[in-house]
Order: structure tokens, then C-alpha cells, then sequence
């Protein structure tokens, strides 16, 4: 389990000091303590001169054998006294001594207990490997990584079985001799017991005698499958996110196109007659915007910039409405089976981005199945405290998806499909569009066991819905006299619009519905505008421009307590728009590409407040 590569890269690996300290380092053997010796010679030849010339020195001084006597009683005490304190001396200072090898042995246990108790609690694999590459150490969490049973012993195990094939060596293989590192970093994968892989980050460290050989190795290993997952993932994410962005812009400026193509194709099928070729020439042009502009709120929808008009909405009740159309997209070969939940789950959301979500996971089923299946779409309720949620699956008995393509299923432009038969945009759209709506979606597929798309929102109180008043008015057509104010005049309206062909095409259209039409390019110019003191019935500004915002131009007439109604208008949705902060709370919007009867709604609206 990395003994290999340390003999392969140093001049290898130990076996027989401790595991866990170098040799190198190992205590030395103490020095014999010889002053005990010295001080019993000094006292021995001290007490035979005592003993020899204190007799003959008595009598040379005093000449008396009662002095003498005397003296010889003294000096038989004094030497039995000095005998005994020196055997006290000598005895109590190797005590003293064996009282330190014993503290220090007991100081090495507990040290040597705490390390092993340290090891058996982290949770990276520790190992000690020795020459022949046996294990003769490895902590818990080293045995479950590797999936060896606590009490199974370490002896029946070869290092090498944990390797790939490729960095094993034969077992004839000895240490290499010569120099190397002491320290190898890496990053490898290891075979557990049960033949499966986990990928692993490895410090192997070298261990030598005195002399330099490679006495044994000890590893560290942590597995980092989860880690690299996470970082895979962020990755897909910021991925996600910078496409999201792209698409955003993209679909910002391509609605500024269409808001024109649009307008002018269907101002040509209406000047042109019904029997003129270009007529239908023009009619194949609103088609063709019109499928474009689809495709933008498609991009919207990916990048969660999608403009949502969600409201309390059965979920029953919308999939009720759509299977008759969903049945018309199916072959005779698969079948279109409904279970829902009998409770009548409500949800918040947009009930036409959820259609446009299930179409797009019905086709996707219907493809899966090209000999026929059965698609079967689910309702039910998920109680869990706090939360209570409601699922929708979408499910088929189709060819199913391996662990890769299920990886990349939600990634924009990715398809299985052959080229020219998907964009890779419809599952990528549906994530989208059930992200904004607060929900979350998910992929269980199995090769040849088809697949199931979960989707589960929160759900909401079923709405109190109101007896509709009676009214004997109808809606009367537009005639124009709405553009005119009560004393006479026309109401004059100042467009804000940085692109010139946006801009003119608006001023067009309101000046046809009777308005004075004030149109310029940006804030500055609008300022200009209102600082003349001209009368302005209605502000419709684009929202980002260069320069000053809309949001800015608006605060400007709000600073100078100029009551002017304000409808802004953007490519981007209004709730990626306030969700920057672009779009004050509650304001006037409209949204492009837009239709000359839909500016006429909004310009309408925005006026009678």
C-alpha cells in the first residue's frame, strides 16, 4: 500500500525499530555510571592510612597508651559511622536512579499510549509497512477504508494486493540501496478488500538505521473520493453559472431584435393582401420570430432569468389539462398512464413554464422508448416536519441512462440525440425553470430500467377563489381617444431606448396610437428633455443603458417630486432584474420582445395606474 513506490523512489523502507520512530533517533544506550567506584576507592585507601598511621602518629605526639585506647574506641566508631553513611549515600543515589528509569519508562508508556490512542481515533489510515511488505501496523480507520475486520490479523494481508496493478512489484523485489526522499506525496487509488477502489491522498515516510539502510515505511492516506466529487461538482457549477450568464446576455439582445422583426413582420402581413406571394413570405417571418423568441425564453428559463407569473395553481388539474395534448405527441406504441394524488396538491408556480417542463420530459420519455413503453406521470404529497412537499415524477420504461450521461443530463446543449434531432436545451430549460420556482428536480435511471424525473415543490393552502362580479360592460376596442388628455391635447410620451431600432420602432407604433412622442437614447437626454418643462404623460425607459440606469432616470423624477408614471421595459426578466436590484419593487414592466397590442395594454395600464 505504497511500499513500492518508496522503494522504487528512496533507499527504502523498516522493520525493525518501533513503529513510528526512526531509528535514527532512537534512544542510545546510557553510559555506566562509574563514580559510585571512585568514592568506595577513595574511602577503602583513606581508611587503611587511618587505620595504618593514626596509631603511630597518637603515640609520637602524646606518648600515652590510655590516649591510645581511647583513640582506637573513637576511631572504630567513626569508621563504622562513615562505612554507614557511605552505603546509605551509595544505596540511596542508585535508588534515585532506578526511581528515574522507571518515571521515564512510565512517561514513555503514557506517551506511546496517548500516540496509539491518537491514531485509533483520526480518521485518515495510518500504517507502518515493514521491508517484505507486510502490514505490522494500520489504525481503525485504516481497516475500514480498506474493508479489514477489526479482529482480522494484519499477517494474512501483503501490502501490494492494495495497489494497482501497474505499481506492484514481485515479491523477490528487496529494498533499493542509494539515496533518496524521506517524504513522498501523492495522489493514487487503493483496492479494498472486496475489489472495489477509493482514491486516496498519501504521505509516505522513510525510516533508516545508523548505518542508512531502509528499515521500514509508515504511511498516512485520507480518502478524498468525496472531496474530488465536490470539487467536480463546484466546477459543474460554475460552469453552469457562467453559461447561465451567457445565455442571459444572449437572449437580452437577440428580444431587442425580435421586439423589431416581430412588429415589422406582422405590420407586412397586415399592409400586404392575403392572395400577394409576399404576404406569405411575411407570415413565415412572425412564424419564424415568434419560434425564436421561444427559443430566448428557453435561455431565460436555463439561465433563471425567465419572466414568471406564478399563481396558486393545482397540480392535478394542469396535468389533467395537458394530457390530451401530451397523447397527441405519443406514438400508438406508448402508452400515457396518469396517477395522481387524490388531495389536489397546490403549488405556487407559473402553470405555462410547468407545462412547458412536461412536455419536455414527455418527449424525452417518448424518445427513450423507440419500441414502445409506457410514460406514467405522478402526483403525491411528502409530509416531513417542517416541510411539506409535492412530488411530480415523470416516468418511463425506456432505455434508461448509465452513471454518466445521468451526470451531465441537466447540462445545456449536451444530448444523446443524433445531430439535427435536439438541441440539448429542453432538460437544461426544465432545470432552469424549476429552480426559479423554488423547487428542486432529480434523475434516477438504471441501464434497460428506464428512468424517473422527480420533481418536488412546496406546497401551498389551497386558495379561497372569490364569486366573480357581475358586470354588463364589455371591453371596447382601442380607438385612440385614450391618447388624448382632458383638455384636448395628446399625451406625450418619452422613450428612453438605447438601440435605434427598438427606439424608432416604438416611437412608430405609439405616434400611430395618437401619443407625442418624445424618443431619445439615453438618461442624460431624457433629463434634458424634462428639464425644458415639457408636459410628459409617460416615462417608458429601457432599464440598462449606457451610462444612467432606468431605475436611476426614475429616481431622478422621484427626487424632484415630478409625478410622472414610469413603465420600464427589458430583454431580461423582472425578477432577475430586481433580484440585481435594476427594477424598484412593484414597478411598471414590459417585457421583450413585445407585441404593438401589448405595448398598447402596457402603456394603458401604466397610465390609469
Amino acid at each position: 500500500m505504497g511500499g513500492d513506490d518508496a522503494e522504487r523512489e528512496t533507499s527504502g523502507a523498516s522493520a525493525h525499530a518501533a513503529p513510528g520512530v526512526s531509528a535514527a533517533t532512537a534512544p542510545r544506550p546510557r553510559p555506566l555510571d562509574r563514580s559510585p567506584l571512585w568514592i568506595a576507592l577513595v574511602y577503602a585507601t583513606l581508611g587503611i592510612l587511618w587505620i595504618v598511621g593514626s596509631d603511630a602518629a597518637v603515640l609520637a605526639v602524646v606518648g600515652d597508651e590510655q590516649a591510645l585506647t581511647r583513640l582506637q574506641t573513637y576511631k572504630g566508631w567513626f569508621f563504622v559511622v562513615a562505612s554507614a553513611g557511605l552505603i546509605y549515600a551509595l544505596v540511596r543515589r542508585r535508588v534515585n536512579a532506578l526511581q528515574a528509569a522507571i518515571e521515564a519508562r512510565e512517561t514513555t508508556t503514557r506517551d506511546r499510549m496517548r500516540l496509539v490512542a491518537i491514531l485509533e481515533a483520526t480518521s485518515d489510515l495510518v500504517c507502518v509497512i515493514t521491508p517484505d511488505h507486510r502490514l505490522r501496523y494500520l489504525n481503525a480507520a485504516g481497516r475500514q477504508l480498506l474493508g479489514i475486520a477489526p479482529d482480522e490479523p494484519l499477517d494474512r494481508f501483503d501490502s501490494r494486493q492494495f495497489l494497482p496493478e501497474h505499481e506492484r512489484l514481485p515479491q523477490s523485489a528487496g529494498p533499493a540501496q542509494g539515496s533518496g526522499q524521506d517524504v513522498i506525496q501523492l495522489e493514487r487509488e487503493l483496492h479494498r478488500v472486496d475489489g472495489s477502489s477509493v482514491l486516496v491522498s498519501q504521505v509516505l515516510l522513510m525510516h533508516r538505521s545508523l548505518d542508512g539502510r531502509s528499515e521500514y515505511i509508515s504511511t498516512i492516506a485520507r480518502d478524498i473520493s468525496e472531496q474530488r466529487r465536490q470539487e467536480h461538482a463546484l466546477r459543474q457549477a460554475q460552469k453552469m453559472e457562467a453559461v447561465g450568464q451567457l445565455a442571459g446576455g444572449v437572449a437580452h439582445d437577440f428580444n431587442n431584435l425580435l421586439t423589431v422583426i416581430v412588429n415589422c413582420g406582422e405590420s407586412l402581413v397586415q399592409s400586404l393582401p392575403a392572395g400577394d406571394e409576399r404576404h406569405e413570405e411575411a407570415v413565415d417571418i412572425v412564424q419564424a420570430s415568434q419560434r425564436a423568441a421561444r427559443l430566448t425564453r428557453q435561455l431565460l428559463a436555463f439561465s433563471r432569468q425567465q419572466v414568471m407569473e406564478s399563481r396558486t395553481i393545482d397540480l392535478n388539474v394542469v396535468v389533467r389539462s395537458l394530457v390530451v395534448m401530451l397523447r397527441r405527441l405519443l406514438s400508438e406504441q406508448v402508452k400515457l398512464v396518469e396517477q395522481l394524488d387524490g388531495e389536489s396538491p397546490h403549488v405556487f408556480l407559473d402553470a405555462s413554464q410547468l407545462e412547458q417542463v412536461l412536455v419536455n420530459l414527455v418527449v424525452n420519455a417518448r424518445d427513450a422508448m423507440p419500441n414502445g413503453g409506457t410514460i406514467t406521470i405522478r402526483t403525491s404529497n411528502r409530509r416531513s416536519r417542517p416541510a411539506h412537499m409535492v412530488v411530480l415524477e415523470v416516468q418511463d420504461t425506456g432505455v434508461g441512462m448509465d452513471e454518466s450521461t445521468r451526470a451531465r443530463v441537466f447540462e445545456p446543449f449536451f444530448t444523446t440525440k443524433k445531430p439535427g434531432q435536439g438541441t440539448g436545451l429542453g432538460l437544461a430549460t426544465a432545470a432552469g425553470i424549476v429552480a426559479q420556482s423554488g423547487g428542486d428536480i432529480s434523475v434516477a435511471s438504471t441501464p434497460g430500467h428506464g428512468t424517473t424525473f422527480r420533481l418536488e415543490f412546496p406546497a401551498v393552502a389551497r386558495p379561497i377563489v372569490p364569486a366573480p362580479a357581475r358586470t354588463d360592460t364589455v371591453p371596447t376596442p382601442w380607438d385612440g381617444s385614450r391618447a388624448i388628455s382632458s383638455s384636448g391635447e395628446r399625451l406625450r410620451v418619452l422613450v428612453v431606448e438605447d438601440q435605434d431600432e427598438v427606439r424608432h420602432l416604438t416611437a412608430r407604433m405609439l405616434t400611430a396610437d395618437g401619443y407625442d412622442v418624445v424618443p431619445v437614447r439615453s438618461a442624460e437626454e431624457a433629463l434634458d428633455v424634462l428639464g425644458d418643462g415639457r408636459d410628459v404623460a409617460l416615462l417608458l425607459t429601457d432599464v440598462e443603458m449606457p451610462g444612467a440606469s432606468g431605475r436611476s432616470l426614475a429616481g431622478s423624477l422621484a427626487h424632484d417630486d415630478r409625478r410622472i408614471p414610469v413603465l420600464f421595459m427589458s430583454g431580461y426578466s423582472n425578477d432577475s432584474l430586481r433580484l440585481r436590484g435594476a427594477l424598484p419593487p412593484n414597478a411598471a414592466f414590459l417585457a421583450k420582445p413585445f407585441t404593438h397590442d401589448s405595448l398598447r395594454a402596457a402603456i394603458r395600464k401604466a397610465l390609469i395606474g
